[in-house]
């Protein structure tokens, strides 16, 4: 609900390029979130044992609760003829600009969970890093990600979010065929080439998810909300299925993990080209 509902505020009160480098912003804290979990946990592990993490996640929610209550006010327009849920959700579906955008996000996140759930066996199995080293190569990501971050928010005054989703999309292309064709082709596989490949992956997240984000809101001024759930559900629901995907082929190299994420890429352009074949654009509801 947090994130459903923070996009919808956002488009809410913002539009056009500020609507997009506000959900830049929140667009950030959503894929860090998945990638800064381990970390956390593993540390409140080490320090406290396992009951400090429901204690850490208690304190948290009501901080949270708090401050949500005290400085968010209602911001959607009162709307007497608003259709119901099921037709919210079919006028995204049938938006065939929306889909594609709902595509890049949804195999971009299935991607990034790839290497959630490849790298353990890679990092620790494969280059036999310790358990305690792991969580740095892991978290180098995260900087990478914040980085890319910025100069995606600076790059929103010059160019449209479509552009720089096209952008980050080439970048994942690129590197991840770089990665697959790297470790398939060479018998000793290097860590720092194989961490340097994946950051550069997974950063570009941010161009990917965050303008894919606000093109698709952009479409549904006054179904914001129903677009926002849709995204974040199929996103994650694909990073469900891609994680697996991984589990299943796992053999001990780093060769799925790849497989997985370049053939993520691969589907998230190709599906936003077959639906955004028509240039047509239009918004609904």
């Amino acid at each position: 609900m947090a994130i459903v509902n923070s996009g919808a505020i956002i488009r809410d009160v913002s539009s056009g390029r500020d609507s997009a480098r506000n959900l830049s912003q929140m667009a950030l804290i959503m894929m860090m979130a998945p990638l800064l979990a381990p970390v956390i946990g593993m540390t409140l592990l080490q320090i406290t044992g396992w009951h400090g993490i429901f204690v850490f996640l208690l304190i948290y929610t009501v901080i949270i609760t708090f401050l949500i209550y005290k400085n968010i006010p209602e911001t959607r327009a009162k709307n007497k003829h608003r259709p119901s849920a099921l037709q919210r959700y079919l006028a995204v579906l049938k938006h065939r600009q929306a889909l594609g955008y709902l595509f890049a996000l949804c195999f971009a996140y299935g991607g990034m969970f790839a290497f959630i759930t490849g790298s353990p066996s890679v990092y620790m199995g494969f280059f036999k890093i310790s358990e305690t080293v792991y969580p740095l190569f892991f978290g180098a990501n995260i900087v990478t990600m914040i980085l890319a971050n910025r100069v995606n928010v600076r790059l929103l005054r010059y160019y449209n979010s479509s552009h720089l989703l096209s952008l980050g999309q080439s970048i994942q292309l690129v590197t991840g065929f770089t990665l697959l064709s790297y470790v398939s082709m060479v018998d000793d596989p290097q860590l720092a080439i194989v961490v340097g490949l994946v950051m550069l992956f997974v950063g570009s997240q941010s161009f990917i998810v965050s303008n894919a984000t606000s093109s698709t809101i952009e479409f549904f001024p006054n179904n914001s909300g129903t677009a926002s759930a849709l995204l974040g559900a199929s996103g994650f629901a694909t990073g469900a299925l891609s994680g697996s995907l991984v589990g299943l082929l796992g053999d001990g190299t780093p060769l799925p993990m790849a497989m997985v994420m370049t053939g993520c890429i691969v589907m998230g352009i190709t599906l936003r080209f077959i639906m955004q074949r028509s240039k047509k654009l239009k918004t609904n509801l």
